[in-house]
C-alpha cells in the first residue's frame, strides 16, 4: 500500500480537554485515510515529519479492515519527502466546496444548503463567517470563495452515502464520504482548494477536525456555522498548528486565546479576532513596518 502521511487536529469536545492529534495516511487514490499506529521510534530521524509531505509504503498484510495501519508490523518504508503540500500555496483566492453528508437512512446535517452557504460564505449577508473573517484579518489578501459544481448551491452540495452512519466514528464516515465523492463521475476533487464534509450528529466524541497542509476538513453539523471553528480548521489546512505550546490539562495548547488557532467559540458572530503575531507573520499579509 502507498499513502501520504497527514496529521489531523480535532477540536476538544469539552472545555478544559485537550485537542486530539491523529496521524493518518491518505491512499494515492484519495479514497481512504488510514489511522496510523506503532510508528517506529526512529522513523523520522533523518527526515523530520511535515504533514502532507511524506509518502510511505507498507505491507498489505498490516493494513486492517477497520482502517488502521500498523507501521512497525508493516515494515513501513519512507519513499520520499518531496510531496507538495498546501503550506507553500499562497494563492489569494481559494475555492471551497462544502458537502452535506447524508447517509442511506436520509440522516444528515440539520441545516439546509442555503443556511450553510450563508454561514460559511456570507451569501445572504451573514456578517462574520469563513470568507469575511479571513478577508478582514488579511486586509483582503486572502479570500475564500464558493466552489462551483452543477448540484452545488453557492458552494454547498449534498453527498449521499450508500450506508448508515449509525454507531460510526467521524473518521469512518469521512472515508465513506471520500469514496462517495470519488464515485461521482464528473466531480474533480482537485478542482478545489478545500473540501469540507459536514456530518450529522451521530459520530461521538467529535465536533470538528482538519488535516494540516491538507485539503479536507470535517465538521459536526452546526459547528460548520461557527466562524472561529471555520477559521481555525481551515487554518490547519493552510499549515498552522495551535497557538499554545503547553500540553498540560489546565493550560493546554488549545486553551490559548491570543488568536484563532487557539480556543474556538460557540458564538455565531464572534469573537472578532484574527491570528497572533507569529501566525500573521507566517501568512505574509503585512509589511514589515
Amino acid at each position: 500500500l502507498f499513502c501520504t502521511l497527514y496529521m489531523s487536529h480535532s477540536l476538544p469536545v469539552a472545555n478544559g480537554s485537550q485537542t486530539i492529534e491523529t496521524l493518518r495516511c491518505k491512499t494515492d487514490d484519495n479514497i481512504i485515510m488510514y489511522t496510523v499506529t506503532d510508528v517506529p521510534t526512529n522513523f523520522f530521524e533523518e527526515t523530520p515529519f511535515l504533514s502532507g509531505s511524506i509518502r510511505i509504503s507498507v505491507l498489505n498484510s498490516c493494513v486492517y479492515d477497520n482502517d488502521y495501519i500498523n507501521m512497525t508490523a508493516g515494515d513501513a518504508e519512507m519513499l520520499g519527502s518531496t510531496v507538495s503540500n498546501r503550506s507553500a500555496d499562497t494563492k489569494a483566492t481559494r475555492t471551497v466546496i462544502v458537502m452535506r453528508v447524508i447517509d442511506s437512512r436520509g440522516v444528515g446535517p440539520t441545516l439546509s444548503k442555503k443556511v450553510f452557504a450563508n454561514k460559511i460564505f456570507g451569501i445572504d449577508g451573514d456578517v462574520l463567517n469563513l470568507s469575511t473573517g479571513y478577508a478582514r484579518c488579511s486586509g483582503n489578501e486572502l479570500q475564500f470563495a464558493p466552489g462551483v459544481y452543477r448540484t452545488a448551491t453557492n458552494g454547498v452540495m449534498d453527498l449521499t452515502l450508500s450506508a448508515s452512519t449509525e454507531g460510526m466514528t467521524a473518521g469512518s464516515v469521512e472515508n465513506l464520504a471520500r469514496a462517495a465523492m470519488g464515485a461521482i463521475s464528473d466531480f474533480n476533487q482537485n478542482a478545489y482548494d478545500h473540501i469540507m464534509f459536514i456530518l450529522d450528529l451521530n459520530p461521538t466524541n467529535f465536533i470538528a477536525y482538519a488535516y494540516t497542509n491538507g485539503q479536507i476538513s470535517v465538521f459536526q453539523d452546526q459547528w460548520a456555522t461557527r466562524p472561529s471553528a471555520l477559521m481555525h480548521e481551515l487554518g490547519h489546512n493552510l499549515g498552522h498548528l495551535h497557538s499554545g505550546d503547553d500540553e498540560s490539562e489546565e493550560n493546554g495548547q488549545y486553551t490559548d486565546t491570543s488568536g484563532m488557532m487557539g480556543f474556538s467559540y460557540t458564538s455565531d458572530e464572534g469573537p472578532k479576532m484574527c491570528f497572533n503575531a507569529a501566525k500573521s507573520w507566517y501568512f505574509g499579509w503585512y509589511s514589515s513596518r
